[in-house]
Order: C-alpha cells, then sequence, then structure tokens
C-alpha cells in the first residue's frame, strides 16, 4: 500500500470514529455535514466526494463500527455451534452497554427516522449470519431437529435481541438485563429444538440468564 492510499484509508476512518461522536452526541437526525468537516478538520467538499451524502457517510460510520464488532467476536473465540451463537449475542449486549449513549441515538434513529430503513436490514441481516453460521454448525453435528432452518432460526433470533434492544432503549431493562434478555430469548428458542447433549448447556443458559431476568425480592424494611 502506498503512502497516499494509507492517509486516505486513515482520513476515512478519521471520519467514521467522528460521525460515531457525535451521533452519540447529538443523535443521528442532529448531525451535519457542516459540523462534522469541522470535528475533523476536513472540508466539507472532501466530505462528500468521499461519501457521496449523509445518509451514505452515516450509513458508513454504523456499518463499519458493527463489521468491526462482528469480526472481533470471530477472531477472539475459536468457539463453534451453540458456544459461537450465544457469543454473538453476548458481546453484542456487551457492546451496547459499552458505549449506551452511541446505541440508543441509533435506535431512536432506527425507530424514527424511515431513511435508516436499509440500514436497519443490513445490521440485522449481518446479525442472523453470525447466527446461522453456529446454527448450521450444530446442524451438521445433529444437535438441532432436523427440520429445523437454521437461517429462520436465526433471523427469529436477531429479532428477540432487537426486541430486548428496544426495551432497554425505553428503560424497562438496564445493561445487565439486556445481556440476560439477549441470552434468554437466545439460548430458549435454541432449546427448543436442540437435540442431544447439547441441551444440557442451553439449559443452564437459559436458566442463568432467566435469573438475570427476575425481580429481586423485596427486603424486610421496604416490604
Amino acid at each position: 500500500m502506498d503512502l497516499v492510499t494509507e492517509q486516505k484509508l486513515e482520513r476515512r476512518e478519521r471520519i467514521l470514529a467522528g460521525a460515531r461522536e457525535l451521533i452519540a452526541e447529538r443523535g443521528y437526525a442532529g448531525l451535519t455535514m457542516r459540523d462534522l468537516a469541522a470535528h475533523c478538520r476536513v472540508s466539507v467538499p472532501t466530505l462528500y466526494n468521499q461519501f457521496g451524502g449523509k445518509d451514505a457517510l452515516l450509513a458508513s460510520a454504523v456499518k463499519s463500527h458493527f463489521a468491526g464488532l462482528l469480526a472481533a467476536v470471530r477472531k477472539g473465540t475459536e468457539q463453534r455451534g451453540h458456544v459461537r451463537v450465544l457469543a454473538v449475542v453476548a458481546a453484542c449486549a456487551e457492546e451496547q452497554a459499552r458505549l449506551p449513549r452511541y446505541h440508543r441515538a441509533l435506535l431512536r434513529a432506527f425507530i424514527r427516522a424511515r431513511e435508516t430503513a436499509s440500514l436497519q436490514a443490513t445490521l440485522a441481516a449481518g446479525l442472523a449470519s453470525e447466527l446461522e453460521c453456529g446454527l448450521e454448525e450444530m446442524k451438521r453435528s445433529r444437535q438441532l431437529a432436523a427440520w429445523v432452518s437454521p437461517p429462520i432460526l436465526a433471523r427469529a433470533i436477531t429479532a428477540g435481541c432487537i426486541a430486548a434492544s428496544a426495551s432497554w432503549l425505553a428503560g424497562e431493562l438496564d445493561d445487565a438485563m439486556l445481556r440476560a434478555a439477549m441470552l434468554h430469548t437466545t439460548s430458549t428458542m435454541v432449546l427448543g429444538c436442540a437435540r442431544g447433549s447439547v441441551r444440557e448447556p442451553l439449559e443452564a443458559a437459559a436458566r442463568e440468564s432467566q435469573h438475570g431476568l427476575e425481580p429481586e425480592p423485596l427486603s424486610a424494611a421496604t416490604a
């Protein structure tokens, strides 16, 4: 890679990182190209030349963030089958809790802005694809019932995780409960069609995550 190309890539990543910072600070709709240009110390025409417009730029910023997250999950674990499925879901929940302002801003945009529909579909498809890999491994190992379709199950799990994220955004779940909700949805769905010895660890994961969702008993002082 020559020096000019390397510098362009570095500038692109700096701009995408700046976009994510401003999304967290101002929300998706509140970010302007002029503000981003000033934040990244580049010209407005540079932003348009590199990305083609605000929607394309913000979509690139969000997609690169989630692509990095999923790549880190793949690189950070050699786990397979059901363990891989649970690890992907846990990593997504932990990332939301690590950058809560950013992810809440994204979720609000996804709910309110029609122009984010294609981006929502892309991100959901990316998560479902990662889950599908683990489910396919399970099916090849005969750990899933023969009738199960891994792509359909992966999409159902993804929908459950999105619903948990919506509850988190609404304040119905705290960070720890978000992780528990996502893992409970995933483990119970997979457990319902799992076969053989894999059922035991899946049930253990379902029980543990359910415990994280149970309300704490009132103390004697408040009862």
